[in-house]
């Protein structure tokens, strides 16, 4: 019933970014639609009432940006045929664009959410490695609850320390939807503050949050046998 680390499967990627509050141009926000259409192409621009919405469709994949008064969100869900450093850099073009034509002085914090999925070797379900192996949870002792249980899963919350000024706060589930799957997502937060010329930083952070996954998760795991 040990986990397969050669499984594991990119399933999402959320960079999140909060600025100031402020207030952009409706043509400025077309501007920026256009220019990002154009090498990425998003098909769908919505105006809503703090900003805007951009979205797009590939065979599986589907990329979204969401601009409100304070944040500038970009988020890729199943990345079928996207590798990790494509989806880098194509949020490093929509940063760069988004300096650019929108300029904001600056972003304050950032978050970075990472989800992953990975199977046992047997295909056995998730839910029995949790309770058994990690939380030793045996034989009767989810009787009181008095009925099914569909999710297991446990938590983290690493706060920043020292020099550190990174949250990382974890989360590692059986997956709701096929119990084979085993769940995990990593959402961190950098907290200071990012100008246009310090971007290279804002794809390191993406990085750290992927390797506290492949590496630190993934030998965290691995001692259940």
């Amino acid at each position: 019933m040990n986990i397969n680390f050669d499984t594991l499967n990119l399933l999402s990627v959320i960079n999140r970014l909060r600025t100031p509050p402020l207030r952009y141009d409706t043509n400025k926000q077309k501007e920026y639609f256009s220019v990002v259409s154009r090498k990425l192409g998003f098909s769908d621009y919505l105006e809503i009432p703090t900003g805007f919405e951009l979205k797009s469709k590939g065979n599986r994949d589907i990329q979204k940006i969401k601009v409100t008064s304070d944040n500038l969100t970009m988020a890729c869900d199943f990345p079928e045929k996207m590798q990790f450093d494509l989806i880098k850099k194509n949020f490093e073009f929509l940063i760069k664009e988004f300096f650019n034509i929108l300029t904001p002085p600056f972003f304050l914090f950032q978050t970075c959410v990472i989800r992953k999925t990975v199977t046992t070797y047997d295909g056995s379900d998730t839910r029995k490695f949790l309770a058994e192996k990690v939380c030793r949870i045996e034989g009767n002792k989810l009787q009181p609850f008095g009925r099914p249980v569909h999710t297991i899963g446990v938590r983290f919350l690493f706060p920043p320390f020292k020099d550190n000024k990174t949250e990382f706060n974890i989360q590692v589930e059986s997956l709701v939807r096929d119990i084979k799957y085993l769940f995990i997502e990593n959402s961190a937060n950098f907290f200071y503050t990012i100008r246009k010329e310090d971007i290279k930083n804002i794809l390191e952070n993406l990085n750290v949050t992927e390797e506290f996954i492949d590496e630190n998760i993934k030998t965290f795991l691995s001692q259940f046998k």
